[in-house]
């Protein structure tokens, strides 16, 4: 009988081994399924809620353009636009839990079915209405899109104005579309403040524009935003885009030349402390030349940046959305504060911004009143940094050596605990680089002392 129970107790144990390894595929299978229901439930929740945001967008779409159908043609349009009437050209509404937005833009077509401008005197032969409803789902925006064209009875006629061309494109000549384009009235004869895009190609035209002067502006995301200026007086130079007086009868062209935007980072280093330092100014200008100055000379051009940044709590002064090209520190020379003097930059006095690139700038700065040395290796062939030369400091309790890098620099004395203290008097100096002639020299050092090396090439 013992035996007999035995077996029986180790044939139970056995089947509650498996039963337990069933229980957990089981427990896994069921959870499979459960995330695999939640994503779908999920999804089609997503679905159901786009789904009725889209007819609540395309009902809205509707109930707009029968506004527009209702109107006279004459009342076609939008408020402060070229194509002027009643309608709000930028709108919210809420509506069933749901905010949408609601673009509407008015403006005149010359159709080819009866010849274009100058063949047709007549370039305004149509108004087309667009209607744009957007709204938010999961983090993207959706859109609808509804076109409706409004013809005048009997034959047609123009309103006047002339035509306005509007080009968009890259100092390369790449086609730039989907810019946004605003005219802005300056005469208000009449009152206009509309905005719209280029199209596929980079492209606007609009007809029936009145006959007054207009100041432009052009942007879109990742792009620089550029304008048109005022002749002086009222600008304190030239510009080279300038407002434009939209001539009556007549095609009037616009070209805007826009880049990719660059991003810049400026960094106030302290070389002893290897921490940052809050309070430098920096003088910077640059980017895209907008002016030059009026005469008599000397002609001083106008850049779209002129301006004077401070470094924040962690030594950094930080510029996005900027015009690519030449950039400078015009207080490179006196950079610093009481306290303070730079000592030199990973990039020159002037330096290149290119498009679509984000740059960093570091500036080494040191305490003027501390007793140091900071040296600079060149070669005497091209002026160039000499970087891995050997650079001793010694003299009294001081013996140190630091190799240069890339830039050529090195700094004394070298960070340690406890501190080491340099005293006001003369040390040697020695320098020795793979393919140069070894330097050797006994140089004071009190307070700051700043110091260029030339290596001579063997």
């Amino acid at each position: 009988m013992k035996n007999i129970f035995r077996k029986n107790k180790k044939k139970d144990n056995s089947q509650k081994g498996v039963t337990l390894i069933e229980i957990l595929i089981g427990v896994g299978i069921i959870g499979m399924i459960t995330i695999t229901i939640y994503s779908t439930l999920a999804g089609i929740i997503r679905i159901g809620s786009d789904s009725k945001q889209r007819v609540g967008a395309t009902a809205l779409a509707n109930e707009k353009m029968e506004v527009i159908r209702n109107l006279s043609y004459d009342n076609v349009g939008i408020v402060d636009g070229i194509v002027s009437g009643p309608i709000v050209a930028k709108e919210t509404i809420s509506q069933n839990g749901f905010n949408y937005g609601i673009d509407v833009d008015v403006r005149y077509v010359d159709d080819p079915f009866d010849g274009t401008f100058p063949t047709d005197t007549v370039s305004n032969d149509y108004k087309q209405a667009q209607i744009k409803v957007t709204w938010q789902n999961s983090g993207a925006e959706k859109m609808v899109t509804f076109f409706s064209n409004f013809v005048p009875d009997g034959i047609e006629s123009s309103s006047g104005g002339g035509i306005l061309s509007v080009n968009t494109i890259t100092s390369g000549g790449d086609l730039v579309p989907g810019v946004t384009i605003r005219v802005e009235s300056l005469d208000d004869s009449p009152v206009i403040d509309y905005e719209t895009a280029t199209d596929d190609q980079g492209n606007l035209i609009l007809p029936g524009v009145p006959s007054q002067n207009y100041r432009f502006y052009a942007s879109k995301d990742g792009y620089e935003s550029l304008q048109t200026y005022p002749n002086p007086p009222e600008s304190v130079f030239i510009p080279i885009d300038k407002d434009l007086y939209v001539s009556e009868g007549a095609i009037n062209p616009l070209t805007f030349i826009i880049e990719e935007i660059a991003d810049l980072k400026i960094i106030a280093n302290d070389v002893a402390e290897d921490s940052f330092i809050e309070g430098i100014d920096f003088d910077i200008s640059g980017g895209k030349k907008i002016g030059t100055s009026p005469p008599p000379p000397p002609l001083i051009d106008t850049f779209s940046l002129d301006e004077t940044g401070t470094t924040d709590s962690v030594g950094e002064i930080n510029y996005s959305n900027l015009s690519p090209g030449s950039y400078e520190i015009t207080n490179y020379e006196e950079l610093g504060n009481s306290t303070f003097k730079c000592i030199g930059s990973d990039l020159e006095q002037i330096f290149q911004l290119s498009s679509g690139t984000t740059n960093e700038v570091n500036f080494v700065f040191a305490d003027k009143d501390v007793n140091s040395l900071f040296i600079t290796v060149v070669d005497n062939d091209a002026g160039e940094a000499v970087s891995g030369a050997e650079v001793r400091l010694s003299g009294g309790s001081l013996d140190q050596t630091i190799t240069t890098g890339e830039n050529g620099q090195v700094y004394f004395p070298i960070k340690t605990d406890p501190e080491t203290v340099i005293d006001a008097d003369d040390y040697d100096l020695s320098i020795s680089a793979v393919g140069f002639q070894n330097h050797d020299e006994t140089l004071y050092i009190n307070d700051l002392t700043t110091h260029e090396i030339i290596l001579n090439i063997l």
